[in-house]
């Protein structure tokens, strides 16, 4: 329901300011990574919550430990795709630059939202 109030409200505005549907969806989108920052940030939602408003607008926030007591939240990787509905092995590759590694959870994903990422 949210996504596709979301659309009509882009195409709505798209249409009245001379912007493509695209545009606005990418200055949504960032702005609603900055709201969720914020409210993660002042304990108004929880890391569950969090990640899940994030998969709603379109990032796939992925939680990794490098088994060193830190942790990092990426949103780009590689992984083989399965191409049915069954469950089934896949192989993932994530690249994690050095200041992405934070001393805890909230952190990283705190960190992950940065606007200058």
């Amino acid at each position: 329901m949210f996504k596709k109030f979301i659309r009509a409200y882009c195409l709505k505005y798209a249409a009245t300011h001379k912007r493509s549907y695209k545009e606005l969806i990418d200055i949504y989108i960032d702005f609603s990574a900055g709201v969720i920052r914020e409210d993660f940030k002042a304990g108004k939602i929880n890391f569950r919550e969090a990640l899940y408003l994030l998969d709603v607008i379109g990032y796939a926030p992925n939680v990794l430990n490098d088994d060193n007591y830190r942790w990092a939240v990426c949103y780009d990787g590689f992984q083989t795709v399965p191409n049915d509905k069954e469950k089934k092995d896949i192989h993932t590759a994530f690249v994690i630059e050095k200041d992405q590694w934070q001393n805890s959870i909230e952190e990283a994903l705190i960190y992950s939202l940065k606007d200058d990422i």
